[in-house]
């Protein structure tokens, strides 16, 4: 029987007039349009405990990436992993940072609305973003796959009607070089509009090694482009290609001394922190790309939406496991992933007090890895295992609202349902030559669920907004690759109570919300 875990957890956001958010005139508090439930809304009338940063706030919060992005957004962790350039997120506890191949993350990913099934496929920068979007709790009905803990939707800049362009470049210590490009504008001709940014960072790394290649090194860059075709006034169609390379050295370091006989020999280990003597060196390559196309097709009485998304990802890392000058312990591994997506959505358009939305979604993976670890010491062994996993799931989903306040009532009332049907094949193996060991299995399993949500808004006064709702999200089951080992679905049940309020003449905005987590 899993076990279940209860939590609760309040939450609150204020937001003050400050100078990126001033009208010329006069000091207020600019409108934040989110497209969260898959409309662009206020952020304050939709019933989610969401925080959202336009491109402007984000360079001016100086959020380059995940890591920055959690000082800014409550109830939001990001945790990297010491011995690897992959960071997993939790929001309100809820996450997973578990290093093994095969476990599927609690809290969703979305580039331009595609969903990114690998921690490791995460593209390591936000730069040149048009807005993020992090959604707190469950997101079962329109995200649905492995939205436990919520989303985190990136929408990247899009191309513009003008033409426009920016060059930076940084310098620090450390050998810190960073350089930065946007470019942007009409192509051929208006109705063919192109986007390109490239970002590259680098340094000499934070840690010292005394008998190698230095340690907590950044050296990676990416580049996107876009290109965005209005076929008509009704049909637009956007390409996204989108490149990242990491070759940053990792920092793993022994805090105690080493004492231990198989260090007879070794160089004494440093007290510095930021100093290492190993001999073993440390090396990444992990490449990803990412291609999508997204089609807008206004039919009048809805809108639809078509979004097809391709990720391919390869990630080869070796690290010292004993962190010393002696040759004792090293392990390597590699991962490469293919990814598809396909969604659908049916918007239904108009100002009418019936709102609702209709979609299927598709999801596709092949995951093949393997892992090496070797002991030198005298009662030392080698370890190898790994495999491949392939996973499916397929998705449909229906979300309608209806605002009272068209009637004089100052109420909306909004459910939604998603079904989701998850499966999944391995075949994996582990093999240990000095126990005599070798291993090799295959197995395979599906897992179906249920979830949704419901909401009641109260909208007290024009800048009140009270609400109460239920949510669920689902995570489906798997397999541990390489370590013969399944794992369950994971269901969190979500209680939430809010308020989006604005006062001062709409210089203050204060948002609040208190949840319970049945998990």
């Amino acid at each position: 029987m899993p076990a279940r875990k209860r939590d609760f957890l309040l939450g609150a956001m204020l937001v003050a007039a400050s100078a990126p958010s001033l009208h010329a005139a006069e000091a207020r508090i600019e409108e934040t349009i989110v497209t969260a439930e898959k409309r662009s809304a206020s952020v304050q009338e939709t019933a989610i405990a969401i925080t959202a940063f336009g491109g402007e706030e984000l360079a001016m919060r100086g959020v380059d990436d995940l890591q920055d992005l959690q000082f800014n957004v409550p109830n939001l962790v990001i945790s990297p992993n010491a011995q690897s350039p992959v960071e997993y997120a939790y929001i309100r506890g809820v996450g997973t940072d578990q290093p093994v191949a095969g476990f599927d993350p609690g809290v969703a990913y979305h580039v331009d609305g595609v969903y990114i099934g690998q921690p490791s496929s995460i593209p390591g920068d936000l730069f040149d973003m048009e807005r993020v979007e992090v959604l707190r709790g469950p997101q079962g009905t329109l995200y649905g796959k492995n939205t436990t803990g919520g989303s985190i939707n990136v929408i990247t800049a899009a191309p513009t009607d003008a033409f426009e362009g920016m060059l930076d470049a940084m310098a620090g210590n450390y050998g810190r070089q960073q350089f930065r490009a946007v470019f942007s504008g009409p192509l051929a001709s208006d109705a063919v509009r192109g986007r390109v940014s490239f970002v590259a960072d680098r340094n000499d790394g934070y840690q010292d090694n005394s008998v190698g290649d230095n340690g907590d090194v950044i050296d990676h860059w990416s580049a996107r482009g876009k290109l965005a075709f209005t076929l008509s006034d009704d049909l637009d169609i956007t390409l996204l290609m989108q490149r990242f390379v990491n070759e940053g050295a990792q920092s793993q370091k022994r805090k105690e001394p080493f004492t231990q006989p198989v260090y007879a020999g070794a160089r004494p280990n440093p007290s510095d922190p930021r100093k290492v003597a190993k001999d073993f060196p440390g090396k990444l390559e992990l490449e990803n790309d990412l291609f999508s196309a997204r089609l807008s097709w206004d039919l009048g009485f809805a809108e639809l939406l078509a979004s097809t998304g391709y990720v391919d990802n390869h990630w080869n890392q070796q690290t010292d496991i004993d962190t010393s000058s002696n040759d004792i312990q090293y392990q390597l591994w590699n991962m490469d992933t293919e990814q598809f997506t396909q969604e659908v959505q049916l918007i239904s358009q108009g100002d009418g007090p019936l709102q609702w939305i209709v979609g299927a979604f598709y999801f596709d993976e092949d995951l093949e890895t393997e892992y090496f670890f070797q002991d030198r010491s005298a009662f030392g062994f080698r370890f190898n295992n790994g495999g491949e996993l392939e996973s499916s799931s397929f998705a449909v989903f229906a979300q309608v609202g209806y605002d009272f306040r068209s009637s004089g009532m100052p109420f909306r009332i909004i459910g939604g349902l998603r079904r989701t049907k998850d499966e999944k094949e391995i075949d994996e193996f582990q093999i240990i030559p000095e126990f005599a060991l070798s291993l090799a299995a295959e197995d395979d399993n599906s897992w179906e669920e249920t979830t949704g949500k419901l909401e009641f808004d109260w909208f007290a006064t024009d800048d009140i907004m009270l609400y109460v709702s239920f949510s669920r999200g689902y995570k489906g089951g798997g397999f541990s690759i390489g370590q013969f080992d399944t794992y369950d679905p994971e269901i969190v049940d979500a209680y939430e109570v809010g308020a989006k309020t604005q006062f001062w003449d709409n210089r203050a905005q204060v948002n609040v919300a208190a949840v319970y987590n049945n998990y």
